[in-house]
């Protein structure tokens, strides 16, 4: 690969980096979303990645917040918006809370580009996200661009960050908070 020695590769995955949480999830189960990759060796690290967003995306889609925690580093952060959380346990904490308070929530994160670092031991996805619920005073929608940062380890590829920035909210008073 070209590009001034950094050894990156993009990887497009489209309607594959779609999670909605409430509803089927983007792959089949067990099915992992299609990496494009032009290097034979990376095949390993590629083929965790996707099984590892894939597992991501159905975790989401069941609501499952432990089976999403799995995924996290110990010491993984959090940012949206002006809010920081750090640690698995806390983030494991909001993300019950958020499933608890919005049953009828709707998370689509994707599509996600994805960036490997040469070593492919770092992986970076970015893409669009919106969320959709319904307050006591009615339906809100929350949209924005998302950053996650993947390390690979001997336990596989685990999440040290995560970062939302909310561009868009409409609908009820959570909009003008």
């Amino acid at each position: 690969m070209g590009g001034a020695g950094f050894g990156v590769m993009i990887v497009a995955l489209a309607a594959a980096g779609l999670a909605e949480v409430g509803q089927a999830p983007a792959t089949a189960p067990g099915q992992a979303p299609a990496v494009l990759s032009d290097d034979p060796s990376s095949a390993s690290a590629d083929a965790e990645l996707a099984a590892a967003l894939a597992e991501w995306n159905q975790a989401m889609a069941a609501r499952d917040a432990e089976r999403v925690a799995r995924l996290w580093a110990p010491d993984m952060s959090l940012a949206a918006g002006a809010r920081l959380v750090i640690g698995a346990a806390e983030n494991l904490k909001l993300l019950r809370a958020i499933f608890g308070r919005r049953p009828d929530l709707v998370y689509v994160r994707g599509p996600a580009t994805l960036l490997f670092g040469q070593d492919r031991k770092t992986a970076t996805a970015y893409g669009q996200w919106v969320e959709r619920w319904t307050d006591a005073d009615g339906p809100v929608e929350l949209r924005g661009s998302y950053y996650v940062l993947w390390r690979r380890s001997g336990t596989g590829w685990r999440i040290e960050h995560e970062a939302f920035a909310p561009l868009q909210c409409a609908g009820a008073a959570y909009c003008r908070k």
